[in-house]
Formats: C-alpha cells, sequence, structure tokens
C-alpha cells in the first residue's frame, strides 16, 4: 500500500487533518466504521472538532447541515462499498469538503468526490 503513495500525498493528508482551522469528521462502512472510530479517537486527544458520525444515516444528513469549505470529511470504504456513504460523500464533496478516502484498490465509487484517495492493496476481491 504503502509504495503507492507518495511522500508529498501522506504530508498533505496529515498536514490536512493537523490543522485546526475547521472541524474533522469520520466515518465508515458496515465493517470500516470501527476504524473511522478508533481514528476519531485518536484524533480528539490532539485537537478539538472532531466528530464520529456513528448510527442511521439521516443523523449523517444532521450533520451534513455543520460541514463546510474548512471541513475535512474521512470515509473508510472497502468493498463491497455502500450506496449511503456514495450519496453521502457527494452531498459533502457539494458543500465544498474536503474529502479523505481510505478504500481499496478497485476504488469506492467516492473516489470521483475525494481530495485525496488512499488505496489499500487486499489479497481478495471482497
Amino acid at each position: 500500500t504503502f509504495r503507492h503513495l507518495s511522500d508529498r500525498q501522506l504530508a498533505d493528508i496529515a498536514a490536512r487533518l493537523a490543522e485546526r482551522r475547521g472541524k474533522t469528521f469520520l466515518i465508515g462502512g458496515r465493517f470500516t466504521d470501527p476504524l473511522a472510530r478508533y481514528m476519531a479517537a485518536h484524533l480528539a486527544i490532539i485537537q478539538p472538532d472532531v466528530y464520529h458520525l456513528a448510527g442511521q444515516e439521516s443523523i449523517w444528513r444532521d450533520r451534513l447541515i455543520d460541514m463546510g469549505k474548512r471541513d475535512v470529511l474521512v470515509i473508510f470504504d472497502i468493498r463491497r462499498y455502500q450506496e449511503s456513504l456514495i450519496r453521502f460523500a457527494e452531498k459533502a464533496h457539494e458543500r465544498g469538503v474536503q474529502i479523505v478516502l481510505f478504500t481499496d484498490q478497485w476504488l469506492s465509487p467516492i473516489a470521483r468526490f475525494a481530495r485525496h484517495v488512499i488505496a489499500g492493496r487486499t489479497a481478495v476481491p471482497s
């Protein structure tokens, strides 16, 4: 995975997540949401305004109202891609939110909305 990431890309992502000018939201799919929760717990130690988006899609939409151009949305979406996450990412993108996507080598459809994509290598297709 790391062979396919440039040092600049990693530095850009780390710098953006370390900025204190906006809020950071994290969300994952059915099996990847624990990763989002874990990353949110760590980020919350070093900066304010870190939110893990849990629960039903209607709750996510309520949080979308609070998102803007200064904010970052970190999404974990690995096969089988979750339609509700794709819709949510599109709406966030329309609001100017910067999206960082963690996905697999086949690339979640969210990649078309993401500013940064980290594609991990997996051994099997699903």
